[in-house]
């Protein structure tokens, strides 16, 4: 768990540079795994949670509870190629 909690920090600190204290929540039926963190100075919940295959993390800012819109991005995970990064299997007639 300990390095799927780097992952999640890593990610977290592409979008928010302030980001601490990660920490996992669970595990989704689908399989992805949901971590919260805070940030430096701010109210509000980031939302970082990696896919099962540990190639993409989704990192949510949720600041104030009363705001309409959060800040959301998808990123790939470094080192770990993603189903469209590998090349699909030749095929011989």
């Amino acid at each position: 768990m300990d390095s799927k909690i780097e992952v999640a920090t890593k990610a977290a600190l592409l979008l928010h540079g302030d980001a601490v204290d990660v920490k996992f929540v669970k595990t989704h039926k689908t399989g992805e795994d949901e971590f919260t963190a805070g940030r430096k100075g701010k109210i509000g919940q980031l939302i970082i949670t990696l896919n099962p295959n540990g190639t993409k993390a989704a990192v949510e800012w949720r600041g104030r509870l009363s705001r309409r819109s959060t800040d959301y991005r998808v990123f790939r995970v470094e080192g770990v190629p993603t189903n469209d990064d590998r090349p699909s299997p030749a095929t011989g007639r």
